[in-house]
């Protein structure tokens, strides 16, 4: 999620690839006039977090469990982590403080390219099913003995959350589909998707 006025942040839920983690990433960014300002103090930070969490408590997809210790951190120039344990897949949370305006840090976040970057991975846009979404089929080649791995990755802008909080609050979040298989049937490759690869659960 990406706050506003003075505090922006960015949750992001992602299927880790190979260990099966579910990651996120928060950034505090400053607005485009105060991007040579210095890092806000603690109290500040923890004063406009507190001040979304009901809305986010209703509207937002991911839960982001951030404490007054971790803003601590985020205001000494660290980076706060967390690491949840949940049934299956874990999620991972990292906080940070950025000076780039919010559109820099949005353009870098919804730029989902991923196949240009990973050796091996083949990517495939599928139709999105709702607006303010992207489907993606993705494929790794892995090294033998390892068998190849496929899915479905869900990602969706939260279109309500950001007009209930008038453009201050963006949330932007990637999950594996529950649709996976059914989804991949548009593909219209006859490789993709493999038969002898493994649907990652």
């Amino acid at each position: 999620m990406l706050l506003s006025p003075r505090v922006r942040f960015h949750s992001a839920r992602l299927l880790g690839l190979l260990f099966g983690l579910l990651l996120g990433l928060l950034c505090f960014s400053a607005p485009a006039a105060a991007q040579t300002a210095h890092l806000p103090d603690a109290k500040t930070l923890l004063k406009t977090w507190t001040s979304w969490q009901p809305l986010m408590r209703q509207q937002a997809r991911i839960p982001v469990d951030i404490d007054a210790r971790d803003l601590e951190r985020v205001a000494r120039g660290d980076i706060a982590r967390h690491r949840t344990q949940l049934q299956g897949i874990d999620r991972v949370v990292g906080l940070t403080w950025s000076a780039l305006p919010r559109d820099a840090l949005w353009i870098a976040i919804i730029d989902d390219a991923h196949d240009t970057m990973v050796d091996g991975l083949t990517e495939i846009h599928l139709t999105p099913t709702r607006p303010h979404q992207k489907l993606l089929f993705q494929h790794i080649d892995l090294p033998w003995p390892f068998s190849d791995r496929q899915w479905v990755i869900d990602i969706r802008n939260n279109g309500k959350l950001a007009a209930s909080s008038h453009d201050a609050v963006w949330e932007r979040t990637w999950m594996q589909s529950e649709k996976q298989q059914a989804l991949a049937q548009q593909i219209s490759r006859t490789d993709m998707p493999a038969d002898d690869a493994i649907w990652t659960p």
